[in-house]
């Protein structure tokens, strides 16, 4: 069916959904991948009629399905223990809607027949990885007509994935395939060499994503050995034509730029993986594996709630932090996961791949004869572990691209492996019909998340920029703090609305936002700094005290807590504290804007004359950096 090639490109070429002023490309891809479910609904009622339910049946009794759907349903019983539940509500609505995705897409390629469905998958493996390597590329080339060099990792590399690491992975998992065709199909060879080389050089000298780069040469080692003895030994030369010497131009090309540009090489840039006391991002990466694997042991059934780990990691590296620009993630989603809802959300989430992966094992082992068939599951069983490599350094589950690429593969699995399983027709129907009722709840989950995300992209880049002029208080008063109630970077947005009114002396409208927002991340202490900030205006200076010293004590590095507790501080003329409250700054974190703040301080107790502000104090408002947590990262 035409229609099913249709809707199948466009579930899969979901990366090139732009941000339509979104601050997180992923809430405009989840508001796209709604309306498609949507789309699919319409189309499958006027098509089949009441006998709609039943087509789909087909579709979801299979192992994916079964472990996808228990995923959710176990995410449903997570919410009970979570601290903040609208999180975990938007949480729910966007693995419903990964689940319905993968529901549709087994539909739709159970619906062509088998030749016309092999040609499709072999179109899209090219068709989408093109489209991605000309992301790619087309910043990459004009960085160096405009300015005679590329940057190292710009973030305008980034594609249409939204950051380096998702770009680097999507290629890395399609590379097994391009390597399939390339030895299996007398179509477009020298194309899929093209391709190949290309996204070798992009992942190696553009986008330079160290833990892909590992898991390209893994994979590359593992489908070399794999298609030589599966092809009996017949030519170790058409093993070295076909698959290292694509890998090899690209990274002698890689070598070349090195020489001839500032970039770092190849070597170089792999040679930091054994400086990890002077990688910061190394050392960050194993502090919050260790927070994930801390917090799971203490919750180990039912973890801390579904979506709640980006607002508990703050606990665990507030003393660490410097400003606002919190971890988001444990760059590990197996800890991750089983961190926020417990061993079974683990075992349900990872449980298919794993399975897949004894599958292929187990039928390569025990086949007496090897054809083009067992290169196929050598592919699929190298895409799978590219996945679980990067679920291992980084969390796709929060990236849409890369969680239909995970779909992608599941659907592939489905059609090549015997994956069905018996079960009850009526409880499958109810299961759908279950779906098929909370779907108006994503749906509108998704537009509620990207209308708020729109209005935060406007909030954080003035937050960021210290600039609390525009937009006005009446737009700002508009602005919805609901749901959601957090921004990508864990900040309440009633508090962050509320320092526009503190900004124009609205202090008591600025307290009352305050307060709402301090059990909606309640490991920040944002809204406890300026709350304390807030009270000591109005001369209210034990409330003052009480929350700009508990916003002190829980992250003292920061520079914001440290300047409204020495402001609270300042008016008991208490010297002996102010001088402790300095010290317990860590030497490493101290900025200039500590010692001035702490210089003004005491100069103003030594001249009374001289009242202490914090105005014109150079204090940089800082959440988040230019990678939020989904999109970016």
């Amino acid at each position: 069916m035409t229609y099913s090639r249709i809707i199948i490109f466009l579930y899969l070429l979901v990366g090139a959904v732009p941000y339509f002023y979104a601050a997180d490309k992923v809430d405009s891809q989840m508001l796209y991948l709604n309306i498609l479910n949507l789309t699919n609904v319409f189309l499958l009622i006027k098509k089949h009629k009441k006998f709609f339910l039943n087509e789909l049946i087909k579709s979801t009794s299979n192992i994916p399905v079964l472990f996808m759907g228990s995923f959710f349903l176990w995410s449903i019983v997570t919410i009970i223990p979570a601290n903040n539940k609208v999180e975990s509500l938007v949480s729910l609505s966007e693995i419903l809607t990964y689940l319905i995705c993968l529901i549709f897409l087994i539909f739709h390629f159970n619906s062509l027949e088998k030749h016309k469905r092999e040609k499709l998958i072999f179109i899209l493996f090219l068709v989408v990885t093109s489209v991605e390597l000309i992301s790619v590329y087309y910043p990459y080339f004009k960085d160096i007509l405009e300015f005679g060099e590329s940057s190292f990792q710009s973030i305008r590399y980034r594609g249409l994935s939204g950051n380096i690491n998702v770009m680097s992975y999507s290629l890395v998992l399609k590379l097994p395939f391009l390597i399939y065709y390339l030895f299996t199909s007398n179509n477009l060879k020298y194309y899929i060499y093209t391709l190949i080389t290309m996204s070798t050089y992009a992942i190696f000298s553009i986008l330079e994503t160290r833990s892909a780069i590992l898991s390209l040469i893994l994979i590359t080692t593992l489908i070399s050995i794999s298609f030589y003895f599966l092809q009996k030994r017949r030519s170790i030369m058409n093993i070295l034509k076909k698959i290292l010497l694509p890998i090899v131009v690209g990274l002698i090309i890689s070598q070349i730029q090195s020489n001839y540009t500032s970039k770092s090489s190849l070597q170089d840039r792999m040679g930091t993986l054994l400086q990890i006391e002077e990688d910061q991002s190394i050392t960050q990466r194993i502090r919050y594996i260790s927070a994930a694997f801390d917090s799971f042991k203490q919750n180990p059934i039912f973890g801390i709630g579904v979506g709640n780990w980006e607002l508990e990691s703050v606990k665990y590296d507030r003393i660490y932090m410097e400003d606002y620009t919190v971890p988001y993630h444990a760059h590990n989603d197996y800890l991750e996961i089983i961190a926020e809802s417990g061993l079974p959300a683990g075992i349900f989430y990872f449980g298919t791949l794993f399975y897949l992966i004894y599958l292929i094992i187990k039928r390569i082992l025990f086949s007496k004869k090897f054809n083009n068939k067992h290169l196929f599951y050598v592919a699929i069983f190298c895409s799978i572990s590219v996945y679980l490599l990067d679920s291992m350094f980084n969390f796709p589950q929060a990236r849409v691209v890369s969680q239909m690429n995970l779909i992608f593969i599941l659907c592939i699995s489905t059609l090549i492996f015997d994956l069905k399983f018996s079960v009850n027709p009526r409880l499958l129907k109810n299961l759908i019909i279950f779906c098929l009722i909370l779907m108006p709840f994503s749906t509108y989950s998704s537009i509620r998340v990207y209308n708020s995300s729109v209005d935060q992209t406007i909030l954080l880049r003035q937050f960021n920029n210290s600039d609390f002029s525009i937009p006005s208080l009446d737009y700002i008063d508009r602005i919805q703090s609901t749901y959601p109630n957090v921004t990508p970077t864990s900040m309440p947005i009633s508090s962050l609305k509320a320092i526009w009114f503190m900004t124009n002396e609205q202090y008591e409208k600025a307290i009352k936002l305050y307060k709402e927002g301090t059990n909606k991340s309640p490991h920040l202490y944002f809204s406890e700094t300026f709350m304390g900030y807030s009270y000591e205006k109005i001369g209210k200076k034990d409330s003052s005290m009480y929350y700009s010293k508990l916003a002190f004590d829980k992250a003292p590095n920061d520079l914001i807590h440290f300047g409204n507790y020495m402001f609270s501080l300042a008016s008991t003329n208490d010297s002996v504290s102010i001088k402790e409250t300095y010290k317990r700054v860590s030497k490493e974190s101290r900025l200039p804007g500590h010692d001035e703040i702490y210089v003004t301080v005491m100069a103003s107790l030594k001249d009374p004359s001289s009242k202490f502000s914090l105005e014109g104090i150079d204090i940089n408002f800082q959440s988040g950096n230019d990678r939020l947590k989904k999109g970016y990262y």
